[in-house]
């Protein structure tokens, strides 16, 4: 078991600025260009932990993936149609590690790739904002603010 103190800071410095952090995880500097518009500065130490079976003719092992990266990066979201959020994220991925182990826990390998750049977009649809979604789930049974997707 490991102990790691975490602290958590959400500051709005003025109308377009607001620091948020939850440390020694993530940082990020936002600012607001308009109603529907913002743009954040992300510096974040992240990654993954995953389970996954080898399958061989003889037994089934069972291995697990962790991999682990400082990323730093710039996002621009934007705000349209009330209901629709898109999101873009560029950056880059260093200090990355991947490691394998087995049921035991017994380190399989480990990689450090290189420094590397990333691109990624979502579009998450808002529906506690939307009249037609709202309407549905309270019929559904679930609740007034609608599930965001």
């Amino acid at each position: 078991i490991r102990f790691v103190p975490v602290f958590g800071i959400n500051k709005r410095i003025n109308k377009q600025w607001r620091v948020s952090a939850l440390l020694p995880f993530r940082a990020d500097v936002n600012y607001r260009f308009n109603e529907w518009l913002n743009f954040d500065m992300i510096g974040a130490f992240d990654g993954y932990s995953g389970g996954f079976q080898q399958v061989t003719s003889v037994e089934k092992m069972l291995r697990r993936s962790n991999y682990q990266q400082v990323k730093f990066s710039v996002a621009a979201n934007a705000h349209l149609f009330t209901v629709f959020n898109v999101s873009l994220e560029a950056g880059l991925g260093t200090f990355r590690q991947i490691r394998t182990f087995n049921a035991a826990r017994e380190n399989l390998g480990t990689q450090n790739p290189n420094i590397a750049p990333f691109i990624g977009a979502s579009v998450r649809y808002i529906s506690s904002k939307s009249k037609l979604s709202s309407q549905f789930t309270r019929k559904l049974g679930f609740g007034e603010s609608g599930i965001n997707w």
